[in-house]
């Protein structure tokens, strides 16, 4: 617990249902990631431009309380500075769901700030400033 698993890579996997939050908007009301992760209290992914959480409850009382309790009161804004998001599982009885892959999450598509993809391998998100 409390762990930041750093990464070089720019795009950060979506697993189950996951939060991504912009690391600027966390280190001007936190200070640090340090901090954040001190006082929520969980593991964290961050590539130096965003902090994503997963949790495998959806909808995921965690994310809630931490949005709540958390961020919100510290100006960080839902859609503004964070987002919740599922993967999209892209297999289904028959195989893949081909018209899935290549496109832009549907969760995520008026999120200006955040790049995604449905892939093959992955659901992926990045930071588009």
């Amino acid at each position: 617990m409390n762990t930041i698993h750093w990464t070089k890579e720019k795009r950060i996997k979506l697993h189950c249902f996951t939060m991504i939050i912009k690391l600027k908007s966390i280190e001007e009301a936190f200070g640090t990631v340090e901090a954040f992760v001190s006082i929520i209290k969980t593991d964290v992914i961050c590539n130096g431009e965003l902090i994503v959480l997963y949790d495998m409850m959806c909808p995921s009382y965690f994310f809630n309380e931490l949005a709540d309790d958390t961020l919100i009161p510290k100006g960080i804004l839902l859609e503004e500075d964070f987002i919740c998001s599922n993967e999209r599982n892209i297999w289904g009885v028959g195989g893949i769901c081909q018209e899935m892959i290549g496109k832009v999450n549907s969760n995520l598509v008026s999120i200006s700030w955040l790049g995604s993809i449905v892939a093959l391998d992955a659901d992926w998100v990045w930071l588009e400033e």
